[in-house]
């Protein structure tokens, strides 16, 4: 048994619907400040008993329940249940896990758009797989992809092992002052902006987004930047493996994306163009989400990758085969690289891709 398939096979749940028939323990429900009134009211309703404390996320309104505790409190402590009630769970489970805390059980089914569950996926792209298991660089990424693997076969989110790093900022694939940046599939520049306070005033950010809607979102917020911060050039196109135009599908905010049916028509560039057009040198990062078009915009970028050697952070999930084929890709174009695997959502979007040069 290959060290992937016994990965896949111990996988565990780490959300489900809380029942407090299957639990003895103790409760500690998660919620907003508003919400701290109705999480009591409904663990008491459902449980019997009032729960043994609060985790109230951002500063109460007024005095802090008697019962609410920090949040590492409880994530030291394994007797407790964690339970996220209320609005954005998600957004909760995501906050959750960067705290330290990835075992939680939901109030109530949140109810995530089923992903079909394919339960050949391991055993069709068995190979190709377990190829990718043996280039990622540390057991915590083989345990992701496991848990991503286990989730796809049985189309069961609380699989999903979410990483306890915030998304774009592993722990050793990150913006670094004085870098340059190419954030593809900008949306409304909240990452560019984070890549311009990281990267300082002697970085630079190129925030690459076809969308017009976006794009004017991104250009306003460009009259923000403090002097602290790089400077963000935002460039009204969309990334390929060649210059061009192509029909696009806008006004979606971050799902906006190329489509032979879209509305509009965009500009098509090279990731080697732009670094040509804005004279990169030296060390940075290239980010993608660009929905899909991952490979194509690699593929136009090859040049610079290989001549500047940057950091790479790249989405492999909008594809059912971009989770093994663009790393085993990258693997081949860049073998002295070393790969780094991070899901970051209770959801099945935001699995990454990290890269750094070894």
């Amino acid at each position: 048994m290959t060290v992937l398939s016994t990965n896949v096979l111990v996988s565990r749940l780490y959300r489900g619907v809380y029942d407090p028939r299957a639990t003895i323990a103790k409760a500690a429900v998660y919620c907003y400040p508003d919400e701290t009134d109705a999480a009591a009211a409904w663990f008491e309703d459902v449980a019997g008993r009032p729960p043994e404390h609060l985790i109230i996320e951002g500063a109460p309104r007024g005095a802090a329940p008697a019962n609410a505790v920090d949040i590492r409190h409880v994530r030291v402590r394994a007797d407790f249940d964690v339970v996220v009630y209320g609005a954005h769970p998600r957004r909760k489970a995501v906050a959750l896990a960067l705290g330290g805390i990835r075992d939680v059980w939901f109030a109530t089914d949140p109810a995530f758009k089923h992903l079909r569950d394919d339960r050949n996926y391991y055993k069709r792209y068995r190979r190709d797989l377990e190829a990718l298991a043996g280039l990622l660089a540390d057991k915590e990424s083989v345990v992701t992809l496991a848990s991503v693997i286990r989730h796809r076969v049985t189309g069961n989110h609380g699989y999903l092992r979410i990483a306890t790093y915030p998304e774009y900022r592993h722990p050793k694939v990150k913006t670094e002052p004085g870098d340059w940046v190419i954030d593809g599939g900008a949306a409304n520049g909240a990452t560019s902006f984070q890549f311009a306070r990281e990267a300082g005033r002697a970085g630079k950010v190129i925030a690459v987004e076809p969308d017009p809607f976006n794009f004017a979102t991104i250009t306003a917020k460009g009259l923000l930047t403090t002097s602290s911060m790089a400077r963000v050039r935002a460039v009204h196109t969309a990334l390929s493996d060649a210059p061009g135009t192509t029909r696009f599908r806008g006004g979606q905010g971050g799902s906006s994306r190329i489509a032979e049916d879209g509305g509009m028509s965009v500009k098509l560039t090279t990731i080697d163009q732009l670094a040509a057009d804005h004279e990169l040198n030296g060390r940075g990062l290239i980010s993608l989400d660009v929905e899909g078009f991952e490979m194509a915009a690699l593929q136009g970028g090859l040049e610079t990758i290989r001549r500047l050697r940057p950091k790479l952070q790249v989405s492999i999930y909008h594809r059912k085969t971009d989770l093994f084929k663009i790393p085993l890709w990258l693997k081949e174009q860049l073998p002295d690289y070393r790969f780094f695997l991070g899901h970051h959502d209770a959801y099945h979007s935001e699995t990454d891709l990290y890269a750094c040069p070894a």
